[in-house]
């Protein structure tokens, strides 16, 4: 049972890129292989999420040793941070819907540099800007992608 519990966040990795990549295959007049179609990011996260579920599946595999010593535990505070961070992602997704991309962008990196990092504040609106002017003209300017 312990060897199922190890292996789970791999294969549900694997087969949730399987699922992702047919799909990607059989959206309508879109090739993979051409870089400027809809499925060809779909494909390509898709076969990277695959490969990184391998991976994780490679390291989990069951050893010979006794690994029952080794068992790592999550304290109450680490589930505590880790799904307050989830809900920060929640927020910030539902903030996309109520203002536009840039601003919620922009204060979902400064809460998340504050939460995370505890960086000064000086820093962390200069990092928050900065990633959003980046992305900004990378995407809006280069791609031209339009954004939400």
């Amino acid at each position: 049972m312990q060897a199922v519990k190890k292996l789970a966040p791999g294969m549900i990795m694997v087969i949730v890129s399987l699922i992702f990549f047919s799909q990607a295959l059989v959206m309508e007049k879109a090739s993979i292989l051409d870089p400027a179609g809809g499925s060809f990011f779909p494909a390509l996260i898709s076969i990277i999420m695959l490969l990184t579920g391998i991976s994780v599946l490679l390291q989990q595999r069951p050893t010979h040793q006794s690994e029952e010593n080794k068992e790592e535990t999550f304290s109450l505070k680490e589930y505590k941070f880790i799904l307050t961070f989830f809900a920060m992602i929640v927020v910030y997704v539902i903030l996309l819907s109520i203002i536009t991309f840039f601003p919620a962008t922009f204060i979902f990196l400064c809460a998340s540099m504050l939460y995370l990092k505890n960086v000064s504040w000086k820093v962390n609106i200069l990092v928050s800007i900065g990633s959003v002017i980046v992305i900004y003209l990378l995407f809006s300017k280069l791609f031209h992608i339009i954004f939400p």
